[in-house]
């Protein structure tokens, strides 16, 4: 009789925009800890996702002249390496749902300044049902915690053992 080897249901992770930035960013400090996550997570079968929020913030972040804390990406440099990511990742939609959801979590957690931003991916991975958001910003996303979520720093993922490294 043969032993039949459990299967395993892949876990869900939201990416924080900071995770597409550091991948593009292969100068960064944290690239290799965002490309090391990501490796790890898509040879365990999970699922990561974007959203049109993502593009945006990232479209921000690329352009934007590095004297300004950006990347300094042109419009077509910026265009080519999202569409790297969209062939990676699945998009979730943005829709009415999320902004419901949103507007929730921003008066219940009475969110404000740059952190709706964070609100608006956490709503997301809420209506999505999708438990793990991957971000550098850790501390940004402990807020909703008691709605489920589980915040995850990329750096704890390279941690984990590979199907392949066993």
């Amino acid at each position: 009789m043969m032993s039949q080897t459990p299967q395993t249901v892949p876990d869900w992770y939201l990416l924080d925009t900071n995770i597409s930035a550091r991948l593009t960013e292969h100068n960064s400090r944290q690239h290799q800890t965002a490309t090391n996550a990501v490796r790890i997570l898509i040879a365990r079968g999970d699922l990561l996702f974007i959203t049109p929020q993502n593009f945006g913030e990232f479209w921000s972040l690329a352009t934007r002249p590095t004297t300004k804390n950006g990347m300094g990406l042109t419009a077509d440099a910026a265009a080519a390496e999202f569409a790297n990511h969209k062939n990676i990742f699945r998009m979730l939609p943005d829709d009415a749902a999320t902004f419901a959801q949103w507007e929730r979590l921003v008066t219940t957690y009475n969110v404000i300044g740059p952190d709706v931003h964070d609100a608006r991916l956490a709503a997301i991975a809420l209506v999505y049902n999708v438990p793990n958001i991957l971000t550098f910003n850790v501390k940004h996303f402990r807020l909703f915690e008691p709605e489920g979520l589980k915040i995850v720093d990329p750096a704890s993922i390279a941690t984990i053992q590979t199907p392949t490294d066993a």
